[in-house]
């Protein structure tokens, strides 16, 4: 199991389909079309992956060190977006800048690896997402309360965003 799968985002960024299972919307609405959920779907799921970028690309390194290439492909693997290299070269250059992580160059290609700061920042991430997590999901289940509608996320009441060490 790789790393990685610490991060188990209840909006189904691994793919598939359906991310709000029975959800019910205010009577006053019609229930939205199919291919508009999908549409949402799409967008919340590249949002959350651009958001915790950095939190992902950590991840990836605590388990084995990787090039940005292979780094783009084990994104696109995992959760179905395929990245520019702009965008993850951007995000490794920063998270060097801050000593989260290292460079060094191997069979002509650039490696990056986590170091022991970024090992320590990904955990205090991880507990800073749980909290939030917990915030959003109340948040969003009171929202719900205010239509008197019961609104199932992945079936009952998982976070939106549960992390696991």
């Amino acid at each position: 199991m790789h790393i990685i799968d610490i991060i188990d985002i209840h909006f189904n960024l691994g793919g598939g389909s359906g991310v709000l299972e029975n959800t019910a919307y205010p009577s006053s609405h019609s229930q939205l079309p199919e291919i508009k959920i999908e549409k949402n779907l799409k967008e919340v799921k590249k949002r959350i992956l651009r958001g915790f970028l950095d939190v992902v690309i950590a991840c990836l390194l605590a388990e084995k060190p990787s090039w940005g290439y292979e780094i783009i492909s084990e994104i696109h693997n995992k959760f179905h977006i395929l990245l520019s290299p702009g965008i993850i070269y951007s995000v490794l250059y920063s998270m060097e800048k801050e000593g989260y992580i290292k460079a060094y160059e191997e069979c002509r290609r650039r490696f990056y690896e986590i170091t022991d700061r970024g090992r320590e920042w990904l955990n205090q991430m991880i507990n800073a997402c749980r909290t939030v997590s917990a915030m959003v999901e109340e948040y969003l289940f009171r929202e719900a309360e205010k239509y008197n509608e019961k609104v199932i996320i992945n079936h009952l009441e998982k976070p939106l965003l549960t992390l696991k060490h």
